[in-house]
C-alpha cells in the first residue's frame, strides 16, 4: 500500500466561503462537511518559516487522493482507530495557503494541504 492510499487518518472537511459582515469579513460555512482519507505528516521547521517566516510546530501537511476543500476551509484530522484502540483526535486546522494538486501520472496523482493548528 502507498502513502496515497493510506488510511491512518480521516479529515472531515467543512468548506467555508468569506461573508461581508458588520464588523468586516468572516468565514461561514458552506454546505455539508465531507470525510476525506489519507496521510498526516509534520512540517520541517524550514518549511514551517517558509509560510510565515517563524518557526511553528503546529502545521502539518494531509496528503490524499481527492480534496473537496479550498484555502477557507476547516479541518478536523483524527487518527484512525488501531485495533482494539480508540481513535485518536489530531486536532482542528485551517488551510494555509492554497490546497496543491499534483496530477503528472494517475499512479501519483495526490493533493497536498498545508494545515495550521486553529488558536496558535
Amino acid at each position: 500500500m502507498s502513502l496515497l492510499d493510506s488510511r491512518k487518518f480521516v479529515a472531515v472537511v467543512q468548506n467555508r466561503k468569506q461573508q461581508p459582515g458588520a464588523h468586516g469579513v468572516t468565514l461561514v460555512n458552506d454546505g455539508a462537511p465531507v470525510t476525506v482519507y489519507g496521510s498526516l505528516q509534520p512540517l520541517s521547521a524550514a518549511e514551517s518559516a517558509d509560510f510565515d517566516g517563524t518557526v511553528a510546530f503546529t502545521q502539518k501537511r494531509f496528503i490524499c487522493r481527492k480534496w473537496p476543500g479550498n484555502s477557507f476551509s476547516q479541518v478536523t484530522v483524527t487518527r484512525l482507530a488501531k485495533e482494539f484502540v480508540a481513535p485518536e483526535p489530531e486536532g482542528v486546522y485551517d488551510c494555509v495557503g492554497d490546497p496543491q494538486h499534483y496530477g503528472m501520472s494517475p499512479a501519483t496523482d495526490h493533493w497536498e494541504i498545508v494545515l495550521k493548528r486553529q488558536g496558535y
